[in-house]
Order: C-alpha cells, then structure tokens, then sequence
C-alpha cells in the first residue's frame, strides 16, 4: 500500500486539471479498496453542500441523476459523506440501509465509506466509495484511504486554484468583450495585442 500511495502521489502532483486529479484519485481507492461504486464531491461551505464532481461504477438508474445539468448537490448535514465532512474523519458504516438517516446510493450497495480531504483545516472534499458485500471494508481500507486522502491534499489545493484561475479568466474575458464601452490592450510601441468588439466599431 505504502508503494500504491507513492506511486499515486507521483501521478497526483503531476495532475493539474481539476477533473483529471479527482478522477485519478477516485479510480485508484477503487481499485485498492475493492469498492464497486465511489464517487468525489466537494464541499461548497457558503451553501453547506456537497456537490458531486465526479462517480464511476453506479447503476443505470442512478447515473441520469447523477449527471444532471448543473451537478447534483445535497445538504452536508444529510448522508455519510456528510457526516464525514463535518467530523473531518474518515467513516466506515458496514450497512447503510439499516442505518437511521442513511441510505444506500444504488440499489444492492450496502457497505459506504467516507474520507474528507482537508486542506487548511476545512474540509476540501470527500471521496465516497460504496460495494454490494457489507463484510467488504475493514480497518485496512480504512486507514488506506486516510492516508489516500491526506496524499491528495496537496495537488488538490493545487488543482483548485488552477480552476478557479481558469474560471476567474474566462469571465474577465466575457465582461471585456461585452463592454459598451471600447476597449484595448496596446504595447509600448502603440500595437493593438487585444481589443474588445466595441473597440472595433469605433
């Protein structure tokens, strides 16, 4: 496990895309874990919602909900991922259908397990990985994904900021070229490196 761990701390650090790095993540505890189904969702604390980024291994039924237009969100006080945001520890629940106030993501899965990705002291995401056996996980695939977790927070934070710079981008972009007003970027020579349309009308 400890070489799995460097090995994919290699291939984290080297992943700067936001979707890639979760997807890298939520594919090797998977395939670690024996997990049949997981997801990654991050946690949006002004909302106090979890917001799902991405899944793999749902059945046919749940995937057209979970790949709903803008992404699925739930309360952060509802559910086991939840409830592992909150505490920031990792959580194992060996049946969730028979568990008050939790339920099972698809039909058949019974076992969950829930670990926060904290950067900063505040809970960044949670990886969630579920399977049909509720004898699946134990203590070994616990303390692995802790420490799969932990691993992640570094490029994670990396990954973020690289997304919000992109986002941050892209609407300057869209104010600058929907302004009335006319608009240019000249260097010191007098050229026009980048104008917006208004400009171009002047």
């Amino acid at each position: 496990d400890k070489q799995r761990l460097l090995a994919l701390r290699s291939n984290l650090d080297a992943a700067i895309d936001l979707h890639e790095m979760l997807s890298l993540l939520l594919r090797q505890a998977m395939e670690t874990s024996g997990a049949e189904a997981g997801a990654v969702a991050l946690v949006d604390h002004e909302q106090d919602e979890l917001v799902l980024h991405t899944f793999e291994g749902f059945s046919a039924e749940v995937k057209p909900t979970l790949q709903s237009d803008p992404r699925q969100r739930w309360s952060i006080h509802n559910g086991l991922a939840g409830q592992a945001a909150i505490s920031q520890r990792a959580l194992l629940v060996r049946d969730v259908t028979v568990e008050p106030g939790l339920h099972a993501a698809s039909a058949g899965l019974h076992a969950e397990l829930a670990a926060p990705i904290i950067i900063n002291t505040a809970t960044a995401a949670v990886l969630i990985l579920s399977i049909p056996r509720s004898d699946a996980f134990g203590e070994d695939e616990l303390a692995f994904v802790r420490a799969l977790c932990a691993r992640a927070a570094l490029p994670l934070s990396r990954a973020l900021r690289y997304h919000e710079a992109i986002e941050n981008a892209l609407y300057l972009g869209q104010v600058f070229s929907n302004l009335p007003t006319g608009l240019a970027l000249i260097d010191i020579n007098g050229k026009v490196l980048r104008s917006n349309p208004a400009w171009d009308l002047l």
